[in-house]
């Protein structure tokens, strides 16, 4: 019965990890500051966007949804990376909003470039090395968001022996782990 099945599962997830999801809602109150820095600019809706999604993956997260919590927090990724990038190209911006999609010509999937150029160009230009690549980290969060939601049988969300959601500690603890690593970059 539905009506019994989410409200346990969510009970049990949140006893199970109270301190780290308490720590999380705290990393989602850091985008209120977001707020307050991009107010005025154009882009500054995308913060909201970040907020609901990253919201929207703790509640699947707590529902045991853990698949649909990573495609949610690939989303929150995304609009950080989006916002990041609008903030100060707003040309692009509008070609965005009006859902051109010039960067495809460069064989790129998202306006900040082929394999993070934008950021990229950012950290050589701040002499940044290796040991505070920032790209390296969004590399790496990208491709574990990516491979939870397209990978393998391990992440698909229902499998022979459980057809509706429950409660998996490593599951949530793994996407406890990926919540933290996205609110870092």
């Amino acid at each position: 019965n539905i009506s019994t099945v989410f409200p346990s599962v969510l009970k049990k997830s949140m006893l199970s990890f109270e301190q780290q999801l308490t720590d999380i809602v705290k990393g989602f109150r850091a985008l209120n500051s977001w707020s307050n820095v991009f107010q005025g600019n154009r882009a500054s809706p995308l913060v909201a966007e970040i907020f609901m999604d990253m919201y929207t993956s703790l509640q699947f997260s707590l529902f045991g949804l853990y698949k649909y919590a990573d495609m949610a927090l690939r989303s929150a990724l995304e609009g950080a990376l989006n916002l990041a990038y609008f903030h100060t190209h707003e040309v692009e911006f509008n070609w965005w909003e009006k859902d051109m999609d010039w960067y495809l010509l460069d064989k790129s999937q998202h306006a900040w470039g082929k394999d993070y150029d934008y950021f990229a160009n950012i950290e050589r230009s701040l002499g940044l090395g290796q040991k505070e690549s920032v790209v390296s980290d969004i590399r790496d969060q990208y491709r574990k968001l990516s491979k939870s939601i397209h990978g393998s049988k391990k992440n698909m969300q229902i499998t022979a022996n459980k057809l509706s959601p429950s409660l998996d500690k490593g599951r949530l603890g793994t996407w406890i782990n990926k919540a933290k690593g996205t609110l870092s970059i």
